[in-house]
């Protein structure tokens, strides 16, 4: 079975490096790349997507307004959702599960974004 990924980030050498590690791979039938969270949002309104990996520092939003926000579309199906952020902060971990995050991974040795 093959899936269908959003991905979100406003970093655009971060967005590589994680489409580099899909095109090793044959379980991605379709990727979609956005930079902002409302664009994210869009892309997700109007194609099918089983999952979501978002780097919860966008440059529209956060994290936890892009979470509150998708919990607000109606009658739309929730993929699980993949934060991966440099930030490790616990209580920020506690929040994004709260509000439905999978999981909330931390990229090591990553500098701010580009």
């Amino acid at each position: 079975m093959k899936f269908s990924v959003l991905l979100i980030d406003r970093s655009l050498n971060q967005m590589n490096e994680i489409k580099e590690i899909f095109s090793q791979s044959d379980i991605v039938d379709c990727l979609y790349e956005a930079t902002s969270g409302v664009q994210g949002l869009e892309i997700l309104k109007n194609k099918p997507i089983d999952l979501i990996i978002c780097n919860p520092a966008l440059s529209d939003m956060d994290g936890l307004q892009f979470l509150n926000v998708l919990q607000t579309i109606p009658n739309h199906p929730r993929p699980p959702v993949l934060l991966i952020s440099s930030d490790a902060q616990i209580e920020n971990k506690a929040k994004v599960f709260e509000l439905g995050a999978q999981d909330f991974l931390r990229r090591p040795g990553l500098g701010p974004p580009t």
